[in-house]
């Protein structure tokens, strides 16, 4: 019997770029694998030779998150198509951000704030995140430059 393989997509981090300019940062690639299990997808990877210090698989699978973060499945999914921009406006870093999640979440009603850099402690991180927009103003962007932000079933975590 043949089983099927699933489409996985695979973040591979390796070395540090230096923009002309700008500041040392992770040079990453996402690649797409065919294979049975997430250990077979970063195996297949290796196999391939490709050098890394970190690889990974991304969720592709939103329903997976938003069930982990809101405690249930969604009650409807949709595709949503959006044009990412070429360019930018930088805007400025980030320092904080507020969300409310929505009925039918479990954490309906709570507020989450969040102080990028803050560690609980007198000691401030330098990396915060980019604030920046579309040149057409009606697109917010939110770019992780140097910060080790990203959401997780707990929230934004980094």
């Amino acid at each position: 019997m043949i089983s099927r393989q699933k489409r996985f997509e695979v973040l591979v981090t390796y070395g540090t770029i230096r923009p002309r300019g700008g500041v040392r940062a992770p040079f990453t690639r996402i690649f797409t694998v065919y294979a049975h299990s997430k250990k077979a997808a970063i195996k297949a990877v290796r196999d391939a030779g490709i050098r890394a210090d970190r690889i990974e698989v991304i969720d592709s699978n939103p329903t997976g998150l938003y069930q982990a973060f809101h405690g249930n499945p969604p009650a409807r999914t949709r595709r949503v198509h959006f044009d990412v921009p070429k360019r930018a406006i930088k805007i400025g870093r980030l320092i904080a951000l507020q969300y409310a999640p929505e009925p039918p979440s479990r954490l309906a009603g709570r507020r989450f704030e969040h102080e990028f850099g803050d560690y609980g402690t007198l000691r401030f991180g330098k990396h915060k995140p980019i604030l920046a927009v579309s040149p057409g103003g009606k697109q917010l962007l939110v770019l992780n430059e140097l910060s080790d932000y990203k959401f997780e079933s707990r929230g934004i975590v980094g």
